[in-house]
């Protein structure tokens, strides 16, 4: 490694960084086989509720409670919907549903607590639709996604004795223009994150988009008065929770069927800005092992920088090539890998670009989530840096 001695640390630290990420990448890919050949249950199905956390929804609350009145479910099937303090028509449009219910499935409104409970004012929201709940497996989803007819049933099929919770894949729908694409490729990421890590049994992520876990579990572990100070992480922290505090197991359902469209990600800058720091938030709370890798990937990313200013100035251009051609054929095998939908594949044509995009995503994103620069929903209040 030719250059000065900043030139050779740099380049020693890329080379590093990229058989490290090059491990994390065989790990994903090895659980995610595990999680592919776990086998489901052969119980009958359980009494299960569904609880929706609604906020300003009301063009969307309509869609998502008739996709759930939809589901093939062969058990009983409970739909809690929870009007969290909304502002727009989203009560009158529930009040309507309710007053012209003919589905199978029970249909209970709530109206969230105010104040809320907790410093996320989701969390508390779907704390009182769980109150209302009278399944022992609770399902959760978004106000603005509408599960497919099979979602329910494939989600609880992967509760066996010792599952306490499992986690499914979302997907933004639609996904025209490139600036969509590219967010949904960075979606397709983290669910491929999600089940890898659950496969090697150190869960990293999951979606409150397609969630369930038993109602023992939440009993078990009191709820979410242990997360309640954190902002956000009504999914991903409960997850860590249940982990950490619990002996029960956790699946991932990847099945195409039971794949759940979500409205697409804001396109006002502002808005996906708040978003993707508040994503980003969650990652900087990782304790253990996972603290350890996030600040090994963050320190990779420094080093992807350093490199691609050092190749642009002419030093070690050839060897930075190499190691990032690297990285983007060990995503580009994981994602294609784990796409449960053929449709996904077509979006890593633009997987060099999320790539590019990555570097300041990390670099300056988990740092703005650490410090709690972000805000919930749009018109509310900055909140507390926890």
């Amino acid at each position: 490694m030719a250059g000065g001695l900043p030139v050779q640390l740099t380049s020693l630290a890329l080379l590093a960084g990229t058989v490290l990420y090059l491990g994390v990448v065989v790990w994903l890919l090895t659980g995610i086989g595990r999680s592919r050949r776990a086998p489901g249950t052969t119980l009958p199905p359980p009494p299960v509720s569904v609880v929706v956390a609604a906020r300003d929804e009301g063009d969307r609350i309509g869609a998502c409670v008739r996709s759930l009145a939809g589901q093939t479910y062969g058990g009983a099937l409970q739909i809690v919907v929870v009007d969290d303090r909304s502002g727009d028509r989203t009560g009158r449009v529930l009040a309507a549903l309710r007053s012209d219910w003919r589905a199978a499935a029970e249909l209970v409104l709530v109206r969230a607590p105010d104040p809320p409970l907790y410093a996320c004012p989701k969390k508390s929201a779907l704390a009182a639709g769980i109150d209302r709940a009278e399944g022992e497996i609770l399902l959760f989803t978004d106000a603005d996604c509408q599960p497919p007819p099979e979602w329910v049933g494939a989600m609880v099929s992967r509760f066996d004795g010792g599952v306490g919770l499992v986690a499914g894949y979302a997907y933004p729908h639609p996904t025209a223009g490139v600036r969509q694409r590219v967010l949904a490729l960075d979606n397709l990421g983290v669910a491929a994150l999600a089940e890898g890590s659950i496969g090697m049994e150190a869960p990293l992520a999951c979606t409150g988009r397609s969630l369930a876990y038993r109602r023992a579990v939440y009993d078990e572990v009191g709820g979410f008065e242990a997360i309640g100070h954190l902002v956000s992480g009504d999914d991903v922290y409960f997850l860590r929770l249940v982990t950490a505090r619990t002996g029960w197991g956790v699946r991932y359902c990847a099945d195409e069927a039971a794949a759940v469209p979500s409205a697409p990600p804001p396109l006002h800058w502002g808005a996906l800005l708040d978003q993707k720091v508040r994503h980003a938030s969650k990652a900087s709370r990782y304790e253990g092992g996972a603290r350890w890798l996030g600040a090994a990937v963050y320190l990779y990313h420094a080093a992807l920088l350093a490199g691609g200013l050092l190749a642009a100035g002419g030093n070690q251009a050839t060897f930075f090539l190499c190691c990032w051609l690297t990285r983007w054929l060990a995503d580009l095998i994981l994602l294609a890998r784990f796409s449960p939908r053929a449709s996904d594949r077509f979006g890593l044509l633009l997987l060099p670009v999320v790539e590019i995009l990555y570097i300041p995503y990390v670099l300056l994103l988990v740092p703005l989530g650490r410090a709690g620069w972000f805000r919930w929903k749009s018109g509310t209040a900055p909140l507390s840096r926890s």
